[in-house]
């Protein structure tokens, strides 16, 4: 099979399973509390979330039938292991009946286990690719580094899931690029795992599209930032990611520079709301927009990335 059979295969495998999914967590009830001074938001209460599951399933699969290797089992450690989390924190908020999961300090302590873990299992390959010199061997650094990289790529893809089909079309983006660069490094034993991981993120993204009919939540933002940040260290490019994911961090950044300011200011506000896609949505523009604007950013900075850092 190729690699873009994979991708057709995991699309469409998909197609098939989440319309069943959507209607087995509809019967659940296992939908998204919204808040209440979240006006623009209020029309989606209710909307199936943890649909990301799905996310879990089908890379996982296709990996264990091309016989994955360690740097690969680590990988799926890692990605099983932070959907996990995130669908205990969808769960709890399920069971509470409103917004609130697990408590940020508690869910970035969970993931600091997942996190060492892959650290630890890779950590015999520590080079980091550094632009314009060569690779530079870090040694045990390469722990703190991993763990603290890892961390921040799981919870800027859930800071940046707040629009339909944001998340998941910004992912996408990324992915292609990490594809590229695994392409040019002959690291094709990640191929089934990215490929797969792409199609199911397509295929997720037929029904996430406005007005979306179920949302990843925690279960697969969390699972998708940890696939994420770990590709990047299997290829050694955690410095290049930055770049080539903008979007996620430019959303994590405004929180920051929300917080700050408003602490720095008395109650004053930086953005209308953060993440920085709810500014954008209080400014009148519409989800579609959003999306397709920020897609489009990253895209820009993906080819920008290529062109004057890479090559």
């Amino acid at each position: 099979m190729t690699w873009l059979q994979i991708l057709l295969v995991s699309f469409l495998v998909t197609l098939l399973l989440m319309p069943p999914l959507i209607r087995f967590l509809r019967r659940k009830s296992f939908g998204i509390t919204v808040r209440a001074e979240v006006v623009e938001h209020l029309h989606k209460m209710g909307t199936p979330k943890a649909g990301g599951l799905i996310f879990l399933l089908v890379p996982t699969v296709a990996c264990l039938l091309f016989g994955p290797s360690q740097e690969v089992w680590a990988l799926l450690l890692l990605f099983v292991c932070s959907g996990a989390i995130g669908f205990a924190d969808d769960f709890i908020s399920y069971r509470r009946k409103n917004s609130l999961g697990l408590m940020a300090r508690y869910k970035i302590l969970l993931q600091l286990v997942p996190a060492f873990l892959f650290a630890w299992l890779t950590k015999m390959d520590s080079a980091i690719w550094i632009p314009f010199i060569p690779p530079l061997d870090i040694g045990w650094w390469y722990i703190p580094v991993a763990m603290f990289v890892i961390i921040c790529g799981e919870n800027s893809v859930n800071l940046t899931d707040g629009a339909d089909g944001l998340a998941g079309s910004i992912f996408l983006t990324v992915i292609g690029a990490l594809i590229v660069v695994a392409f040019l490094q002959g690291t094709i034993s990640l191929f089934p795992f990215m490929f797969s991981l792409a199609g199911v993120v397509a295929g997720y993204l037929w029904f996430n599209i406005h007005p979306a009919s179920v949302i990843m939540g925690d279960t697969g933002s969390l699972a998708l930032g940890a696939a994420m940040a770990g590709l990047s260290l299997i290829l050694h490019i955690p410095l290049f990611l930055p770049f080539i994911a903008v979007i996620f961090v430019v959303e994590t950044v405004s929180v920051i520079l929300q917080i700050f300011y408003f602490r720095r200011t008395g109650g004053k506000r930086l953005f209308k709301r953060s993440p920085l896609h709810h500014h954008f949505q209080l400014s009148n523009w519409s989800e579609a927009q959003i999306v397709f604007r920020f897609s489009l950013v990253n895209l820009l900075f993906i080819a920008l990335a290529f062109l004057f850092i890479w090559v």
